[in-house]
């Protein structure tokens, strides 16, 4: 089954959906624990501003990643080499 949202969907109460996301975590001295609200925006294109009045929350995501192997997590740095 397939609950990935498509644009245009009707989310329902109740009804599962999948959504991909990413977080960004601090390998030497991030918290590998969080709790973060998705956000959900029914316009056509995605407002800029991220306090528009169309955006809403959509859910809380809540994870621990403290026993995911730290060798599955891809390492990147920034433009400053950070």
């Amino acid at each position: 089954m397939d609950n990935r949202k498509e644009n245009g969907m009707e989310l329902l109460d109740g009804k599962k959906i999948s959504l991909e996301f990413y977080r960004v975590v601090d390998m030497h001295f991030g918290s590998f624990v969080f709790r973060d609200k998705l956000l959900c925006c029914n316009d056509e294109s995605s407002p800029e501003d991220g306090k528009h009045p169309s955006i809403f929350p959509l859910c809380t995501v809540e994870a621990d990643l403290t026993k995911v192997p730290k060798d599955l997590f891809v390492i990147a740095t920034n433009s400053k080499g950070k």
